[in-house]
């Protein structure tokens, strides 16, 4: 390894925050270096005189205590945010259900009048059709054999509506 490689590790040398590897790495680096041997031992210098010049304080078992509940409400709530996101997909895709369970009756009720609309067109065109023949054929005195043979004929023709029209 390089200088350059390794002066960005020397603070982490010092807060122990490297893996063993590059620890290992590095201690050989500085045994052979002088100028990165000298970086450490400042940063080493720098470290034990704020160390030593700090007051040391224990919390008492009171506090220590309170910040374990703390952490263990923080953490509690922490999981139940987490928690809440299929509950809100829940109930979107509850009201999407609902809104088609809803719009459904009347998409489906749109289409079955446009065929009974349909229906009732074509029955009184047959109707219309079978009258006027009807009326033709009578009014002819010689084709009255005529209407009695195509009367049958006729009458398969006509297919009458099973839905009531009011007029």
């Amino acid at each position: 390894m390089t200088c350059d490689e390794l002066n960005p590790l020397l603070n982490a040398r010092i807060d122990d925050e490297i893996d063993p590897v590059q620890r290992s790495a590095l201690d050989s680096h500085v045994k052979t270096c002088s100028a990165c041997a000298a970086d450490l031992l400042e940063l080493e210098s720098v470290r034990n005189a704020i160390r030593a010049d700090m007051p040391y304080y224990t919390a008492s078992a009171d506090l220590r205590n309170q910040v374990r509940s703390a952490l263990r409400g923080a953490e509690y709530l922490d999981r139940g945010a987490r928690r809440t996101g299929w509950r809100v997909w829940g109930a979107i895709a509850a009201s999407v259900a609902l809104c088609a369970l809803v719009t459904a009756p009347f998409f489906v009720n749109a289409r079955s009048q446009r065929q009974f609309v349909a229906e009732e067109l074509l029955s009184a065109h047959q109707r219309a059709l079978i009258g006027r023949a009807w009326t033709s054929f009578r009014r002819t005195s010689t084709r009255s054999s005529m209407v009695q043979r195509e009367a049958p004929v006729l009458a398969t023709c006509y297919r009458p509506s099973y839905r009531r029209v009011s007029t």
